[in-house]
């Protein structure tokens, strides 16, 4: 029965709604069709407005122009400035008349300052043909002077006029215009006396788009708004009209736009459509007030209706709904206490077990009997009852009392509870107490475990070596260890809770604090060398380590600091190095030295060479004296051979010997050695055979040393090849893209324990010496190739050929070691 009320109620009332709704609707149909109405006469009425103001200032600058036109002594520039300051006494919207000719000068106005100057005729518009007229678009400035050419930049456009011109021929010249300028404020201030509602604006633009007047908007005089829906289809389609939507400005406006008749112009007229709706909201607020009162009376009656109605069946279901939530409830009750971990009990004013839950049985040992009727201190351990006694005092503390007890649970493992008890009163006395036991074993021992470890973090942290500190957020020592002490020659306890200024001098913190704010601001470890000096110590040099520690919420919690003195060990890099530097020297000095002595003596050596050519030229056939003098120039050019190689070893060793590395094909500089070598080879009957990859063998290498080292190379082989062998020259390129050339002889070859040591100065193979006797060459060829090979970044190695012979590897590196003397 109750339902069938409501249903009925229900349809009364929506249907109270769905009439007022309609005639609200209604109502605001009318509402914005008169608003329509309203801007389009304001529309109307500003149009014509606009077109009579330019009208009259047109008839005025004709009968002006006739005055010029029909006048004796029309340009005289008293009677041209006194005919134009008549004429402006009868045009108050107009701010002064100028006569200018086409070049730009002024040669009368009403205008003071204006007579006599030069202005831009393009920032007026067109130019009309003679005896017509054009309006041109607002201009910034408030006279002609403005425009002067001599002005400098254009003023800003706070203050413009509209520019009216008219071509007119006067004094025998027809290159004379008679230039207006309408006030724009004119029509601002009639637009501003017309609109009564605020949030009206009105615009009177070009054709074009170009803003002339604005009053109640934000559309500067100036402007271009011909992205404006009015200058697309709407104004090319008809010359008035009014719509709803989007206008100079993105949201919905009412606009209403008419063009003039007889000039340019359009003036637009918006409304923001909010502020209409809103003003209908506030003329509907009665009516609205009146439909919900209905409404309300309404649903009201209906509601009455319906709760009589539904009081009765509702008190019916309530009784049997309560009984139900009380049978599930104690039972609810009932599992949630039985499934609850912790102890829960409840005990009489004498603290005797009345009720414990299920968690009992599961940690009280067997041993202990019943649970029920015994004290509740007779279950913990004996030094912990007195703890009980004191919670379970009726006369105690108001509210939850807590403590920390232990008791043997099953196996006899002694376990930790947090009791908490509750006392139960009634409005006479108390009746007992409910509590509950929590096992807080685990964290007992984890905090116990803890405290070890804390205790044993801080044993380390003061028996070690290395000075540590930690200081907080705002800079406060919060830790330092002994050895921070024994180097800093500060004590503790003049140290922690204080700032580093106030412990020590300010001059020794400047590279700390910089370092601490490279740490905040980049995060993560920091390491960074520097210089302190600890009280009553000399200067001592630290490498020092910070990190950011961080606290609980994320924050920095401060700053953990370690400190190593690394004095000794840069007391023994300084020697280290003074001790290389001198070796540097000496090195140097030798190097010098050979390259000295040995241009000392090429000197006499050319001259006992040529004094011993000298004698075998002069001697005859039979002279005993030309073995002699044979002897003396044999000896002579080994003797300059060897100060040659002592002098490519001082300059390999020295500034002198500069490389100028560059990159070349070594294809190239090989075949010129190998035909420089040819005619040796020939000699000896020996062929010279060349193997290379097809590509380009390219590496940055100094063109002359290289060849250097090529011929050194090739010149042994052919030395020690056999008469009528061969010699093989090979190159290619390695796997890892480094070039490698070959030579290869079929000579005696190189005892495996001498191929590392023919590199060494001044040591030749036991295969030279016992091939010539001992009289080989310097022994330097080979030192000064390895030499040269590695300052190019490359290697040059010797080993033994299959089928004998010697093989020589020289690899060179493709991209090139960047070589710098």
């Amino acid at each position: 029965m109750s339902r069938v009320a409501l249903v009925a109620g229900v349809i009364v009332t929506l249907a109270v709604a769905l009439v007022l709704a309609a005639a609200g609707w209604y109502e605001r149909r009318e509402f914005v069709e008169v608003r329509v109405a309203q801007a389009e006469l304001l529309a109307r009425v500003f149009d014509d407005h606009a077109t009579r103001t330019i009208d009259t200032a047109s008839v005025a600058m004709g009968g002006i122009a006739e005055t010029f036109e029909t006048r004796e002594r029309a340009l005289d520039p008293v009677l041209a400035d006194a005919t134009l300051s008549q004429a402006l006494v009868g045009l108050p919207f107009m701010r002064s008349l100028a006569l200018v000719d086409l070049g730009g000068q002024v040669l009368a106005s009403t205008a003071r300052g204006d007579t006599g100057r030069t202005i831009h005729l393009r920032a007026l518009g067109h130019l009309p043909p003679v005896g017509q007229e054009s309006l041109g678009k607002a201009v910034p400035g408030r006279q002609l002077a403005d425009l002067s050419v001599a002005h400098g930049e254009r003023p800003p456009a706070v203050v413009s006029f509209i520019p009216i011109l008219r071509r007119v021929r006067a004094g025998g010249r027809d290159d004379l215009l008679l230039v207006g300028l309408i006030n724009p404020g004119t029509f601002e201030t009639y637009h501003r006396l017309a609109l009564d509602e605020p949030d009206a604006q009105v615009v009177l633009a070009s054709y074009d788009g170009w803003v002339m007047s604005s009053a109640g908007g934000t559309q500067a005089i100036g402007t271009d708004v011909s992205l404006h829906p009015v200058f697309g289809a709407l104004l090319a389609g008809r010359e008035h009209g009014s719509f709803i939507g989007p206008g100079f400005g993105r949201e919905q406006h009412l606009v209403a736009f008419r063009a003039s008749h007889t000039r340019p112009l359009v003036v637009i007229v918006e409304r923001s459509n909010a502020v209409l709706l809103a003003e209908w909201a506030a003329t509907m607020r009665g009516f609205v007030l009146a439909g919900l009162l209905a409404v309300m009376l309404t649903s009201g009656m209906t509601w009455i209706a319906w709760r009589g109605l539904r009081g009765r069946e509702a008190a019916r279901d309530a009784l049997d709904a309560a009984q139900d939530r009380i049978v599930r409830s104690e039972r609810e009750l009932s599992e949630v206490v039985e499934s609850v971990q912790d102890l829960i009990f409840r005990t009489d004013r004498e603290g005797v077990v009345t009720f414990v839950n299920e968690r009992w049985t599961a940690l009280v040992p067997q041993s202990f009997g019943p649970v029920l009727g015994r004290p509740l201190r007779d279950l913990v351990d004996p030094e912990f009852s007195t703890a009980i006694d004191r919670l379970l005092m009726p006369g105690g503390p108001p509210g939850p009392r807590t403590a920390q007890v232990s008791a043997k649970g099953r196996g006899g493992v002694v376990r930790r509870f947090e009791v908490t008890v509750s006392l139960l009163r009634d409005a006479a006395s108390a009746l007992g107490f409910v509590g509950s036991a929590m096992d807080v074993t685990d964290r007992w021992n984890a905090q116990q475990k803890l405290q070890q470890q804390l205790a044993f973090s801080g044993l380390l942290l003061e028996i070690s070596p290395v000075p540590v500190s930690m200081t907080d957020a705002e800079g406060r020592y919060m830790v330092v260890n002994q050895a921070w002490e024994n180097f800093t020659g500060c004590p503790r306890a003049e140290a922690i809770g204080r700032l580093a200024s106030e412990v020590f001098p300010t001059d020794q913190l400047e590279a700390g604090a910089e370092q601490d704010a490279r740490l905040l601001g980049l995060g993560g470890p920091i390491r960074y060398e520097t210089e302190v000096t600890p009280r009553d110590r000399p200067r001592r040099d630290v490498v020092v380590t910070k990190v950011l520690v961080p606290g609980e919420d994320g924050q920095r919690l401060g700053i953990l600091c370690t400190t190593l003195d690394v004095s000794e060990f840069r007391e023994a890099e300084r020697a280290t190095r003074e001790a290389r530097d001198a070796a540097e020297q000496a090195s140097r000095a030798k190097s010098e030295f050979i390259a000295n002595i040995s241009h000392e003596l090429r000197t006499p050596l050319q001259s006992i060479l040529g004094f011993s050519e000298l004698g075998i030229a002069r001697a005859g056939p039979n002279d005993r004296a030309v073995p002699m003098f044979e002897d003396i120039h044999l000896s002579g050019e080994r003797m300059l051979l060897l100060v040659n190689d002592l002098l490519d070893i001082a300059k390999l060793e020295s500034t002198v010997g500069a490389f100028r590395v560059e990159r070349a094909d070594l294809k190239g500089l090989i075949r010129n050695v190998v035909t420089e070598l040819t005619p040796q080879a020939t000699q000896r009957q020996l062929d010279i055979e060349t193997v290379w990859a097809d590509m380009p063998l390219v590496a940055w290498v100094d063109p002359s040393r290289f060849q250097q080292v090529i011929r050194n190379v090739l010149a042994n082989a052919i030395k020690f090849s056999p008469v009528g062998g061969r010699i093989d020259v090979s190159g290619g390129m390695t796997r890892s893209g480094d070039v490698h050339v070959r030579v290869r002889d079929h000579g005696p070859g190189i005892p495996d324990g001498e191929l590392e040591s023919i590199f060494e100065a001044f040591v030749q193979s036991t295969a030279t010496r016992n091939r010539t006797g001992g009289t080989g060459g310097t022994g330097l060829g080979l030192a000064i190739c390895r030499k040269i090979v590695t300052a190019l970044g490359g290697r040059i190695a010797a080993s033994q050929a299959e089928g004998g012979g010697a093989e020589f590897l020289i690899e060179l590196p493709s991209r090139g070691a960047a070589l710098h003397r």
